[in-house]
């Protein structure tokens, strides 16, 4: 869309805002029309913002100067209007009667990503008039949020009005992958979106020079170091919500509803629960953006029957099931390469991918060299004593039936206490605990349960040394490093004071 302004009125707005009063302010187009003596059709209104510590007066759309220049949008809250500087700037700004992004953490995460540019308040000094939903509200003040110009059309205009992706599956899949490419990034940086769905990305230009990119990221949150996800009763589009990001379910509903617990890293899978359990706020975490990514993939890009695999990995109902990212990417660049998919722009949304990959595969060793997923790492340990059915050695299964219940209990008993260890690592982190004390806390709590393990396991008849005893002495081994030093004597100490024993013949 182009917004044509007239020499006449640039000379007028910069006149206007060299009075430090008028910095401030608005120069509103019945201003600019007055000044100029023309009819407010052909006027335009300026505001000047200061963006990356430089001033900049720009010009906003008028929808009724004729010239096609529309509106960005309107929502529940306000309109967003197209601006434009002298340098031929373009940029998005939102005008509300209330400040955009209230909460400072949204508002880092919107500046984090290049997305929020400006901020401005214009008191009004009178009570004036702005439209919210189709409706005028008075308000004696305007909150003017300016936005980076991502793109000259959303992807659900691209997929519903414009049928540029009409039977051209090689477009819809490179804008698939730098989908993928844009959330992953966010990830990296430890950012949710929360809110995706077609709406929420926008495209400009096209064949090797398609963008595509996130927007609308009035509902992310960051998550704070060492957490896995967040909760929040904000959630986005119904449609494309995760089930661990849904509301509870009420007890009055449907019977056979299965819930599940989000990070029940030991189950691999759903498991029916009593509905009463399900009393978490709806959470969200890199891998609810994978399954709302899927249901878009699926429900409005509707990629080729060859990315169906891939679809079903990233819309699995345990969180912990739903495939990385970049594995999804590495899938749908098989897919892509492929002749009958071959497109403009093609071979180049390919090359971006490999160049991407290379970028972030050091940074993510590095990470996992440094921060090493000690939670992982013990309940793989706790899977492959379940898998190996508790018993001495391969394929000998000496226990009786008593024995084999006794240690079904015990792994139950173990993985309980992990999961309440779990809990208290996650609230310390939200109350910013530093990470390392967060691990040692988590480590201590599954080294005391260990000892709880090791007294029942003495009290058994059986001189023979159990893959239990060899999971415990493992599971020791990995926890030691992350309990200080300093804690060892205390540890000593508190062992004459041991947690009773969980179990009793």
């Amino acid at each position: 869309m182009t917004i044509k302004i007239s020499p006449q009125e640039w000379t007028a707005a910069e006149q206007f805002f060299r009075d430090p009063k008028n910095k401030a302010k608005k120069f509103n187009k019945k201003n600019v029309a007055k000044f100029l003596k023309v009819d407010t059709k052909h006027a335009h209104s300026f505001i000047l913002l200061t963006i990356d510590g430089k001033e900049s007066i720009y010009a906003l759309n008028n929808t009724k100067h004729g010239q096609g220049e529309l509106d960005a949008g309107a929502g529940s809250f306000g309109r967003s209007k197209v601006a434009i500087n002298q340098a031929a700037h373009r940029i998005i700004i939102k005008v509300t009667a209330e400040k955009e992004a209230n909460e400072p953490e949204v508002e880092k995460i919107l500046k984090d990503t290049g997305y929020l540019l400006a901020q401005k308040e214009i008191d009004l000094g009178k009570r004036g008039k702005i439209k919210v939903a189709g409706k005028n509200i008075l308000t004696e003040k305007k909150f003017y949020t300016a936005y980076a110009y991502r793109g000259d059309r959303n992807l659900h205009t691209a997929i519903h009005k414009n049928d540029e992706l009409e039977d051209n599956n090689g477009k819809k899949l490179i804008i698939a992958l730098k989908a993928m490419m844009e959330i992953d990034k966010l990830h990296q940086k430890g950012i949710i979106h929360k809110d995706i769905k077609p709406d929420s990305f926008v495209l400009e230009g096209d064949g090797a020079e398609l963008k595509v990119s996130p927007v609308d990221f009035g509902l992310s949150q960051k998550m704070l170091k060492g957490q896995t996800f967040v909760e929040s009763e904000k959630p986005g589009a119904i449609a494309y919500l995760a089930p661990e990001s849904k509301f509870p379910v009420p007890e009055e509903a449907e019977e056979a509803e299965e819930v599940y617990d989000l990070f029940d890293m030991a189950a691999g899978k759903k498991q029916p629960q009593a509905r009463e359990a399900n009393q978490n706020s709806p959470r969200f975490s890199p891998q609810s953006d994978i399954y709302a990514l899927g249901v878009m993939f699926n429900t409005n890009l509707r990629l080729p029957q060859d990315c169906n695999k891939m679809i079903s990995k990233m819309k699995k109902d345990n969180p912990l099931e739903r495939a990385a990212l970049i594995a999804c990417m590495e899938d749908i660049t098989k897919v892509m390469s492929k002749r009958e998919y071959q497109t403009d722009g093609s071979p180049e949304a390919l090359a971006e991918f490999e160049a991407y990959k290379k970028q972030i595969q050091p940074e993510q060793e590095q990470k996992q060299k440094e921060e090493p997923d000690l939670r992982k790492m013990l309940i793989d340990l706790i899977l492959v004593y379940q898998k190996e059915n508790y018993s001495m050695l391969p394929g000998i299964n000496w226990m009786r039936k008593s024995h084999t219940d006794n240690r079904q209990a015990q792994l139950k008993y173990l993985l309980e206490e992990e999961k309440r260890a779990k809990i208290a690592y996650d609230e310390n982190t939200q109350k910013r605990m530093p990470e390392k004390e967060a691990k040692a806390a988590y480590a201590k709590e599954i080294s005391e349960t260990i000892d709880a393990l090791k007294t029942e396991r003495k009290e058994e008849y059986n001189p023979f040394p159990s893959r239990l005893d060899k999971m415990l002495v493992k599971i020791e081994a990995l926890i030691q490093p992350w309990i200080p030093k300093e804690k060892e004597e205390e540890k000593k100490e508190e062992k004459e004071q041991k947690k009773p024993a969980p179990f009793h013949k």
